[in-house]
């Protein structure tokens, strides 16, 4: 297929189907639509105008049932309004500001303040916590021992200071930003601390995510918020969200040692939201100390696949760098997001009503 064939920009695109530039990403990401580079502007995508001329001929044709249930399911257009984040042409908004330009001075403090109203409690939490050296599962058992604790299951400050306390595995804090708190618990060096907080402000929220979204579907039948939010950690442990990181570290040190070739979708690259690169992981790799046989590898896998890193492979060379404990930064990954898990439940709450999809 010649170069030529891309000649229809996004918004031309989106005009013409009538869809956001989210839903067109997706469409890209499951073939529907081919995608190029623009030669005039490597920074921006070109898309077939014949798949776009298909995609309008197809819109125009009633659509069965069946077929707007798993377009919705699989990376199709958002099911539930949301004004916590959005995805708009590539960039990732909190309440409307960009989450990059926030990460470079915000603290976890400073977004929980502005997703779900409140920071962690100052208050000392005389809670004890599981042994186990991975802070998912001390999370994940503290959002389930709530259900027993002598505390207001709707205390925004106080499940927060529990869920960073479960994550660094401590029963209190010592008044220092979480980032800090996390640094210390989790054995990272000093000079990683504020990468650490770009990282808890850059995964705080992602749309309807799995995890985020399963957070939703336990607030809409009035479960409590630690419910809301072990359902969350529970979707968020699966290997194809919380832990991809710690498979992407994994395959990068088989690539290093040359065990493997590169496959077709390796792990920790591409994001249907995000055609043109991830910019959670540009953010991130453009302030790590990067080995250079780790930046190299992902040259090589987009000479190869045509694919960009994306945030998995920011934080599996965030551990490298640094050579901390696999599945480290799975823990600072769901430290982040409980901001926008509870943000997500409040808003669930307010709306009131169920979410049960149908069957077909």
């Amino acid at each position: 297929m010649g170069i030529s064939a891309f000649t229809v920009t996004a918004d031309e695109a989106c005009n013409a189907i009538g869809v956001s530039q989210a839903t067109l990403y997706a469409y890209v990401s499951r073939g529907l639509v081919r995608a190029g580079t623009d030669p005039n502007d490597g920074r921006r995508s070109l898309y077939d105008h014949r798949d776009i001329a298909a995609l309008v001929a197809r819109k125009r044709r009633p659509r069965a049932r069946r077929d707007v249930a798993a377009s919705t399911l699989d990376w199709g257009e958002p099911s539930l309004p949301s004004s916590i984040s959005k995805i708009v042409d590539g960039r990732l908004h909190y309440c409307g500001q960009n989450a990059i330009i926030l990460s470079r001075t915000a603290s976890f403090e400073d977004i929980a303040v502005l997703l779900c109203g409140a920071k962690p409690s100052e208050d000392i939490l005389n809670q004890s916590f599981p042994t186990e050296s991975d802070g998912i599962n001390r999370m994940i058992a503290a959002m389930a021992q709530l259900g027993t604790a002598q505390i207001d299951i709707v205390d925004v400050p106080g499940i927060l200071r529990i869920a960073v306390n479960a994550a660094c595995g401590v029963s209190q804090d010592d008044g220092e930003p979480v980032e800090q708190q996390l640094a210390r618990a989790l054995s990272i060096p000093n000079e990683a601390v504020d990468i650490v907080r770009r990282v808890l402000v850059l995964c705080a929220d992602h749309e309807l995510n799995p995890s985020t979204y399963a957070a939703r579907i336990a607030t809409s039948t009035v479960a409590p918020l630690p419910a809301a939010l072990l359902a969350a950690l529970a979707t968020f442990s699966g290997q194809r969200h919380g832990r991809l990181p710690a498979i992407c570290r994994e395959w990068i040190g088989r690539q290093l040692n040359g065990e493997e070739a590169i496959t077709v979708s390796p792990p920790g690259f591409g994001h249907p939201l995000y055609p043109d690169g991830d910019p959670r992981c540009r953010e991130l790799m453009r302030v790590l100390p990067v080995p250079s046989d780790v930046s190299r590898l992902a040259d090589k896998v987009f000479d190869a696949t045509g694919l960009r890193p994306n945030i998995d492979f920011a934080l599996a060379s965030l551990e490298i760098a640094f050579d901390l404990k696999p599945g480290t930064s799975t823990t600072l990954f769901a430290t982040g997001r409980i901001c926008g898990w509870i943000a997500h439940s409040i808003e669930q709450r307010e709306k009131g009503h169920s979410i049960r999809p149908r069957a077909y």
